[in-house]
Formats: structure tokens, sequence, C-alpha cells
């Protein structure tokens, strides 16, 4: 049951990591274009040549013009991964471009190739790889680490083979003038880019993971509470592999049948809108109030409904819940005919049949498709003795096994031996009285 949950979470959790990946790219996209507008008016104040004004501003006002048509692009599903891969692949460019195009401005006679290192450029490349991680897709911050990474090595080789290039490993001579340190570079800026991409990668494909998890979880959650109350739900879902596997064990359960009486001769003046909807509103109230009592819905048989109390955990007081659910079904019955007069339609009746014995209780069929379910004697007697109300007359009927699990609060009425259906010893059976 829980693998048929996940698979049929997999639509709703694509939808949900491409939401969070767009909101992602969203922030990344209207950063970028601030980030690229703030950097262009700066420039403007700092630059060196008329030639590297006009380059950088080309260059600039291109990626934000890109910018926003990646901004745009995410409006559309299926562009969302193009609009963010491009936009990583453009940082990339930026990232490489600027520096050579400075150096190349200010003149490599009047610097070393060294200043094109000392600048901010590495804690540009770890903002652009945090903010390429808000999509919760890993290659966004590896596109940037690989890109990144290759620039940095074509600085490093450009450095090394300038016969000007001072080497020094003293921090002031590194930091403040114009020594340059191979092994310092390597390991400060080269390899902690490379670390930190894959770092950040790695939390990225683990978020990803514990969204899917925490999605499949919720919605295995929602799914199964159609079937078991909510105070098994979390035992189910925390359970062994070996609960989810077929198979069962032997316990004692009560198990309840409840029909509708005379449903055929109802439905054959209604459309089949009108017999669902009238079924779906009738289910719903049963099912409440069978969950409210602690009890497992095992199946819609029709206009039948089948449940069970003590399962997948049994209780002392199975017994005693069973029958309270159907008092409760009794009263959503009325509640949901005193609707149904207002309307001007006829008033639906049922009949309850309860027995409580041993069962196997597990699950039924193969590992791709499993039911949860009960098997046994006890569950043949309760569809007997639901479908002895029609005999008796009475709409609400128990064995003597389940009033020995009762106390003492609910009016019972005892019905002669009978023999039911299928059986051949008889039942004495006990009416309940609302």
């Amino acid at each position: 049951m829980v693998d048929q949950v996940k698979n049929e979470s997999l639509v709703h959790i694509g939808k949900l990591l491409l939401r969070k990946e767009r909101q992602g790219l969203e922030i990344t996209m209207v950063f970028r274009i601030l980030w690229l507008l703030a950097f262009l008016t700066g420039h403007i104040f700092t630059y060196q040549s008329v030639l590297e004004l006009i380059l950088v501003a080309l260059i600039l006002i291109a990626a934000v013009v890109s910018a926003g048509v990646f901004l745009f692009m995410l409006r559309k599903d299926s562009l969302i991964r193009i609009a963010g891969t491009c936009g990583a692949i453009m940082d990339v460019v930026i990232l490489g471009l600027l520096p050579l195009i400075w150096y190349e401005s200010v003149g490599p006679e009047n610097t070393v190739p060294a200043f094109m290192v000392k600048g901010a450029l590495v804690v540009t490349i770890f903002l652009f790889m945090i903010l390429n991680s808000l999509a919760l897709r890993p290659r966004y911050p590896l596109i940037i680490m690989s890109g990144s990474a290759f620039i940095l090595f074509i600085l490093f080789v450009i450095i090394i083979r300038d016969p000007e290039t001072i080497y020094s490993y003293n921090f002031l001579d590194i930091f403040m003038g114009e020594a340059f340190s191979p092994v310092y570079y390597i390991l400060t800026n080269l390899c902690a880019v490379i670390l930190a991409g894959f770092f950040l990668s790695f939390i990225t494909a683990v978020a990803r993971k514990t969204i899917i998890k925490a999605v499949t979880l919720a919605r295995a959650n929602s799914q199964m509470e159609r079937y078991f109350s909510p105070n098994v739900v979390s035992r189910i879902i925390n359970s062994e592999d070996s609960f989810l596997k077929p198979g069962g064990c032997l316990q004692n359960v009560a198990v309840m049948f409840c029909d509708i009486r005379d449903f055929t001769s109802i439905s054959e003046s209604m459309k089949p809108e009108e017999i669902l909807s009238m079924l779906s509103e009738y289910q719903g109230r049963m099912v409440k109030a069978i969950f409210n009592h602690g009890g497992t819905l095992d199946k819609f048989i029709g206009d039948g409904i089948m449940a069970t109390f003590g399962t997948p955990e049994p209780a002392q007081d199975d017994a005693q819940r069973a029958v309270r659910a159907g008092i409760e079904m009794k009263k959503e019955l009325s509640e949901l005919n005193a609707v149904r007069a207002k309307l001007g339609l006829y008033p639906l009746r049922q009949g309850i049949g309860i027995d409580y014995g041993p069962v196997v209780a597990g699950n039924v069929g193969t590992e791709n498709r499993l039911e949860y379910t009960v098997i046994g004697d006890t569950v043949n007697s309760a569809s007997r003795i639901e479908g002895a109300c029609k005999v008796t007359g009475e709409d609400f009927l128990i064995s003597e096994s389940v009033k020995q699990g009762m106390d003492n609060t609910v009016a019972l009425t005892q019905l002669d031996e009978l023999i039911v259906k299928g059986k051949k010893k008889k039942l004495r059976l006990y009416a309940v009285k609302i």
C-alpha cells in the first residue's frame, strides 16, 4: 500500500520540486539583475579607459537583458531548467571576462597579472554559487564551480607565465603588495572554490531528498487516512518492512458490515452522477464515524462498507468501539435523512452487522499490489449478521461474542436464535437499540 501511495505521489513531488526550483531561480535572477545594474553604475565612476567602459557596459547590459529573458522563461515549466542552466553559464562567462578586460584596460606595463585575483573575484564566485543553490538543483552550483575553477586555473597559468610576477610567502606582500603565492592561491582560491561547489551541491541534493521524503510521507499519510483511523497511520508509516509484505497474523478483530437497504430500487430513478453524489455524502459520514472510534476502513462494496476494529493492532475494547461507531453511524444517517427530507428526497435506511473473533489480518496480494484486509470465519459471520437484519426487521445486529466484549451502557434486545445463510449452527443475535 505504501509503495502504491508513493508511486501516486511522484507527479505531485515533481510539481512541488519544480515550483521550489522556480522560486529559487526567481530570487537568483532578481538578485543577478540588481547586482549587474549596481556593478554597471559603479563601473561608470571607476573605468580606466573608454574602451573598457564600452566593453564592460555592453557585457553587463547584455547580461541584464538576458537575465530578464530568463526571468520571463520561468513562467513556463518546460523552460525552467533551460533558464536556470543558461543563467549559471552566463555568470561563469561574466566572472571570466571581467578580470581579463580590467587587466588589459589598465595595461600590462602598469600592473602585474596577480592583481586579477586580488579583488573580490573569489567572494563573488562564492556568492553566485550560494544563490544558484536556492533552486534546489545540484547542477547549478556545479556549473558555477566548474566554470570558476577553470577560470581560476587559466588566471593561475597567466600569472606564473608572466616574467614580471613577484613570488612571496609573506602575508602582507601577498594581500597588500604585488607578490603572488602559488601555494596560497591553489589552497585558498582554487581548492576552496571546488570544495565549496561540491559542498553546496551535496547540501542541495540532501535538501531535495528531504523534500521528496517529507512529501512522500505526507501524501502516504493523507492517502492511508482514507483507510485507517489517524491514530494508527503513524504506526503504519513508521513500521518495519515486514508490515508491508504479503502475509498476516492471527488476531481477534471486530468486523462490521453496513449496507444501504433497497439501494437498487432507489438508484433506478437516479442519474449516475446523482448516485455517486449520494454515495459520496453517505460514505463520508459513515467513514468519519468509523474513524472517530479507531476503526479501519477495509473496503467499499458497492453501497456497502466493511470496517474492522482491532487492525492493525488489537485492543481489549475493539468490540465496544465497533458498537459505538455503529451507534454514531445511525445518528449520522438520521442527520443525513433530515437534510434529504428538506430536499424532498427519500430517506435512506441501512443495516449494520458486527461479529468479533479470530481473523488473519495482513496484506493479500503480491509485492507490487497489496491490499490490507482480514480473512476468516468472523468476516463471513459479520456479513451474514448484517444480512439477517432483513429477516429480523432490525437495523443493527451484533453477535454473542460482541455482546460479551461490551459494558452495560448500550441497550440490547436479545433475539431468538437464528440460522444465517452459510452457517449450520444457530447464532444468538442482539439488536442494538438507539
